[in-house]
């Protein structure tokens, strides 16, 4: 008879242990699954930011005073309309419907002797810099990617 309790008790901690096994397992799984799909959505961030300086490239060679009268510091949203790019101030329906991509120009400053500064007086006319951010929400949070290039004029 007592080998009957015995057995009972040996049942009752394996079932536990295996419960505990896979409830480890089924957390590592979810976990993997969820980083995964971060990893994809930083992946479409990343390609959504450098289509943004491409658009923005393509704005400055169709028509430089398009990029060059953009009001410096202000974000912009990119759209896409008639095979053509344009900068738009208003808030555009998010890309995907999950990532808000927002373009910036400021301007780049020069010394008296013609060299690149941080901030001065005498902005250069013929190079901006360009800031493309991406941002979207996941489970963990806000994410966002924000990437910074000088585009200049070429005409």
């Amino acid at each position: 008879m007592r080998t009957r309790g015995f057995g009972l008790v040996e049942i009752v901690v394996s079932v536990a242990v295996l419960l505990v096994i896979f409830l480890s397992a089924y957390s590592v799984i979810i976990s993997s699954l969820a980083y995964q799909a971060d990893g994809a959505n930083r992946v479409r961030a990343e390609l959504l930011l450098e289509e943004g300086h491409e658009a923005m490239r393509l704005v400055r060679d169709t028509d430089w005073t398009l990029l060059s009268s953009l009001s410096v510091g202000q974000d912009y949203w990119l759209r896409f309309e008639n095979g053509t790019w344009s900068s738009i101030a208003s808030e555009e329906p998010l890309v995907f419907g999950m990532y808000d991509r927002t373009v910036r120009t400021d301007d780049l400053y020069r010394d008296g002797s013609g060299n690149v500064t941080e901030s001065g007086t005498v902005p250069d006319q013929n190079i901006k810099k360009v800031t493309v951010s991406v941002r979207w929400e996941n489970p963990r949070g806000e994410q966002s990617v924000t990437r910074s290039t000088y585009v200049a004029k070429i005409h």
